[in-house]
């Protein structure tokens, strides 16, 4: 329950800081564009089409045989593998899915659909059998599409499921020609040609599906791409195209040309936003839109003056980041250049106190992140439960003065996790203070650990002859045993509105772990581990119904465990282990955000989802070079912000630190993009509300102390 200040604290607060609400106003949120050059300097030029969260495809022109070489980016601006394949002269890559790409390959003067995992090796000939000619245009999940048919007549819309003979033809009976040109969630869109006239389309899948996009005013239409319900393309008005939005229906149709231009066109499109080209100022542009004309944005003015013309030709769009991949033409060295747009929103904040020799946060909660500091001692390394608020100096011992102490949850102002007093160690709840310190350790118990921490409950386990999975409300005597009958031990990790998740081991072997859900009683135990497959799983973490944690096969459980999510019953298991990872584990959830860590090339990289393999985000990319690996073990989202918990290994120190990454502006309270007047005045009246967004500092209430931490935040701007 949030608690509103006495009214007279209230209006003193707000005079006392009327002075300083000026300084930020109108500044803005959104970080810069950077932008990444992605062509290789041994070959002649190249373009990007494509793009993911770890990967770009596209092709380059190779000096070897004057030809244009399918190939793939990995790791923004890293390295790129040459997708040509043997006995090909000519191919393009058009579209990457997690680690897959899609374009063609002409053999023996004709064009075939191809399918690529990385590799030229990997190549799949999705030509259909007996079709002189296909072509491949975009990827999504399971799902590929493009055309197939005559190269000089007639292409039929065509969709495949990874290989030649699962070609599907999209044609639509009243029409002569047609292309499939995206692809997103089991729909596909492109152009159907009825009547000599190029129409805006949509399938789910079957040529008598097909619904027509194209507006009544039009002379031609076409969609490039497509996400969620949108697609994007161009409509032609007046004999010019204008850059163009659909959610579906012909009558849904969206004018996005920028005032001013020539003409234009929209070729991606990625979390409500659409990037393609437009002509302005007598300059070809890439561009960048959110939904209007009016919310055009130039990113060709982001570019080296050297650059005389842009093209964006796909986005994808992540919790903290943003990318666009596309091309420019570079008068200096007069070719077309592979472009790579970068729009990080990642701010990584050190947490390590300089005199300790390594730290670890393992879990934040707003403005608050919690964990452990190891320092020397005249006896000794001694490690301490340790509470931040945003900085390294702002770090706080918790450890009331025993032999150590770790805390591994937070959530409002309090903290959960274990002291180590005597021959055992003792789940502990503190709030804010060593001295506010509470031993939950229950009557009887060995020992005891607080592992998670939700609302007004706490969850751990208590060695009562074997590790039970418990459940405690603020005292040892409120301590409930969750441990199911029968089970070898159990362990819970995380809680939110009164659920909890976690363990529990049925047969005492190591492979014998089932996740679990519970809600406050052991009778209410549900098993997790998915059904499908012989599979043992964890879970870590829970948030508004869904659980984060990991699965794998039983006796392999050190090689192959794999990210996932459930909405708690095994059925709802969803994989999200990213692509290219030898192994990953979601550590914990907030709002639909996972966070954890995948082991890539043998080194561990922090990572972000939003429930799916394919929107892996890698933190490690935004974290400074000397850290060599990192991990993720707690987040926060709320409002559009998302902070991040976890620690790394400097190798400029030699020792593991402690990380924050936060992405967002939280001081841009109203939601437009800006930090202005507008955000304080919205905020005051929250404040006054009690509403529980006004909660800034996550203490569960709304005091004077939130508004000093939002003042200082609207001071900072974004």
């Amino acid at each position: 329950m949030l608690h509103t200040p006495h009214p007279a604290i209230r209006l003193d607060s707000l005079a006392m800081v009327a002075s300083l609400v000026v300084s930020a106003a109108g500044s803005p949120v959104s970080a810069q564009w950077t932008v990444t050059n992605l062509h290789p300097s041994q070959t002649w030029d190249s373009r990007a089409y494509g793009v993911s969260a770890a990967s770009q495809a596209g092709y380059v022109t190779s000096p070897g045989d004057g030809a244009h070489h399918a190939v793939a980016w990995f790791n923004p601006g890293g390295t790129w593998i040459d997708l040509h394949p043997p006995g090909s002269s000519f191919s393009e890559a058009f579209d990457v899915w997690g680690t897959q790409q899609v374009g063609y390959a002409r053999i023996d003067a004709r064009l075939h659909a191809a399918l690529w995992n990385g590799t030229p090796e990997s190549w799949v000939d999705l030509n259909p059998p007996g079709i002189p000619d296909s072509f491949a245009k975009a990827s999504s999940g399971s799902q590929q599409v493009g055309w197939a048919g005559d190269v000089e007549s007639v292409r039929h819309a065509a969709l495949w499921t990874g290989s030649a003979d699962s070609w599907v033809d999209l044609n639509p009976p009243e029409a002569t020609a047609s292309e499939a040109l995206a692809v997103h969630a089991g729909r596909q869109a492109g152009i159907a040609i009825i009547d000599g006239v190029r129409r805006a389309c949509l399938w789910t899948g079957t040529r008598g599906s097909w619904i027509d996009l194209h507006p009544a005013a039009a002379e031609e239409s076409l969609v490039w791409d497509m996400a969620q319900d949108q697609q994007v393309g161009y409509v032609v008005i007046g004999g010019n195209p204008h850059a163009s939005m659909w959610s579906g229906t012909a009558e849904s149709w969206t004018d996005l040309a920028p005032a001013g231009a020539a003409y234009s066109t929209a070729l991606g499109a990625g979390n409500g936003r659409q990037v393609g080209e437009a002509h302005v100022d007598g300059v070809v542009r890439a561009s960048l839109w959110t939904g209007s004309s009016a919310s055009w944005v130039d990113l060709h003015a982001f570019l080296p003056p050297e650059y005389e013309s842009s093209t964006a030709h796909s986005i994808w769009c992540g919790v903290g980041v943003t990318y666009v991949a596309g091309y420019g033409y570079n008068t200096q060295t007069g070719r077309e250049e592979a472009l790579l747009w970068t729009n990080a929103r990642w701010v990584v904040t050190n947490l390590h106190p300089q005199w300790a020799t390594s730290s670890a946060a393992h879990a934040v909660f707003a403005s608050q992140q919690v964990g452990e500091v190891t320092y020397q001692t005249g006896s000794g390394p001694r490690v301490d439960a340790s509470l931040w608020t945003n900085t390294a100096d702002s770090w706080v011992n918790l450890d009331p003065g025993t032999l150590g102490s770790i805390v591994f949850a937070t959530s409002g102002w309090q903290q959960a996790g274990v002291i180590g007093a005597g021959p055992g160690n003792f789940a502990s709840l503190w709030s804010g203070s060593a001295g506010s310190l509470v031993n939950l350790n229950p009557p009887g118990a060995v020992e005891s650990r607080a592992l998670g921490i939700g609302g007004d409950q706490q969850v751990g386990w208590a060695d009562v002859g074997a590790r039970h999975a418990s459940l405690w409300s603020g005292s040892a005597e409120s301590w409930i045993d969750l441990h199911p009958a029968g089970a070898a031990y159990s362990a819970a990790c995380g809680a939110s509105a009164g659920q909890q998740t976690g363990y529990v081991n049925q047969t005492g072997s190591a492979d014998g772990i089932h996740a679990a859900v519970w809600s406050g009683s052991p009778a209410t135990w549900i098993d997790l581990n998915p059904i499908t497959g012989d599979f043992a799983s964890e879970a870590r973490g829970i948030s508004a119904g869904q659980q984060a944690g990991y699965y794998f096969a039983r006796g392999e459980a050190d090689a192959t465990r794999m990210a996932c999510v459930w909405t708690g019953s095994p059925e709802s298991h969803v994989d999200i282990h990213p692509a290219g990872a030898s192994q990953s584990v979601a550590t914990c959830v907030s709002n639909a955000v996972q966070a954890g860590y995948a082991i890539i090339g043998a080194t561990s990289h922090a990572g972000v989802w939003t429930g799916t393999r394919e929107s892996w985000e890698d933190l490690q990319f935004f974290t400074p070079p000397e850290f060599s690996s990192t991990v993720a073990e707690g987040i926060w989202s709320r409002e559009g912000v998302t902070a991040v918990a976890g620690h790394g290994f400097n190798t400029l120190t030699g020792r593991e630190e402690a990380l924050l990454w936060v992405n967002g502006c939280r001081a841009d309270f109203d939601g437009t993009g800006f930090v202005d007047i507008e955000d304080y005045d919205a905020y005051v009246h929250a404040f006054e509300a009690g509403s529980d967004t006004a909660d800034f500092d996550g203490s569960g209430f709304v005091d004077i102390d939130d508004f000093g931490v939002f003042v200082a935040a609207f001071e900072l701007g974004c």
